[in-house]
């Protein structure tokens, strides 16, 4: 069982290197939306860290979400969906593998470029730890919650649309304690509440969303 699952991390990870530029897309939006920044509001280091978790936050998002579409796109195409569905294991369980890889191949290089980015948004440096580690968590539940809304919206038309109405809502709250985290971090206060909280929701995401995407997957076969 655990093997069928890191074979299904392995093929995703393979597909999304081959389709490099996809998470080249991603990188690059996250790191222009954060340059940009600076240049709309000046170069005042003290006016861009107040800032600084909500833009790192929005970026994380705005990066993330049209990625989600793709999700289940080479599965569709190839008849991939109709191979996991036969498959004796259970598909939560794949649906999680398939969600561990594109958190690896979509959120680990947004946490990886956070403390260059952080950093020219005036970020201290006490405060990066604490950063990656909101956003690890945080990206992961919104990758989980993509993965649920991709299987929802298989084969539908404007699925990208529907996938923005569905996800952003519901990302709210990971927005929401993920900034508080950070900012806590940045001014020297505890974050341990804000990263609890985030952590309790990404937690409630792993026990939800595969199960649910499993259930959207075998009624969009039938």
């Amino acid at each position: 069982m655990i093997g069928a699952v890191l074979a299904i991390i392995r093929r995703d990870l393979t597909l999304s290197w081959r389709g490099l530029s996809d998470v080249i897309a991603g990188l690059s939006f996250f790191t222009m939306i954060i340059a940009l920044v600076p240049l709309a509001l000046g170069p005042d280091p003290a006016s861009l860290a107040l800032i600084a978790p909500a833009v790192l936050w929005i970026a994380a998002l705005l990066a993330t979400v049209p990625q989600m579409e793709r999700l289940f796109a080479v599965d569709a195409a190839e008849g991939g969906i109709d191979h996991l569905l036969m498959t004796p294991h259970p598909l939560p369980l794949l649906v999680l593998g398939k969600a561990i890889a594109a958190w690896i191949s979509i959120g680990l290089p947004l946490v990886l470029a956070s403390p260059l980015m952080g950093m020219m948004l005036g970020l201290p440096t006490t405060a990066i730890t604490t950063v990656m580690l909101a956003l690890a968590l945080g990206t992961l539940g919104l990758l989980l919650l993509g993965i649920a809304a991709a299987a929802l919206v298989l084969g539908a038309k404007r699925g990208g649309v529907l996938m923005a109405i569905l996800i952003l809502p519901l990302a709210m709250p990971i927005l929401i304690f993920g900034t508080a985290a950070s900012a806590a971090a940045m001014t020297g206060d505890n974050a341990a509440t804000a990263l609890t909280l985030l952590a309790a929701i990404t937690l409630m995401m792993l026990a939800l969303a595969p199960p649910a995407a499993a259930i959207s997957l075998r009624h969009a076969a039938e």
